[in-house]
């Protein structure tokens, strides 16, 4: 489970152990997870100047 960083940090982390066949993970919570840091997607464009 994680936010922000957090959240793409335990998606990430889920990645290899499945790959490796463990330890097996039966479940996530990626709230906001931020797996692209570049913050250069369409929706990224959108939102500029309105703030959080």
């Amino acid at each position: 489970m994680g936010g922000s960083a957090g959240g793409g940090l335990a998606g990430a982390l889920a990645l290899p152990a499945r790959d490796r066949s463990g330890p097996r993970v039966i479940g996530q919570a990626l709230m906001c997870p931020m797996p692209d840091d570049r913050n250069d997607s369409p929706s990224a464009h959108q939102m500029v100047g309105l703030g959080v």
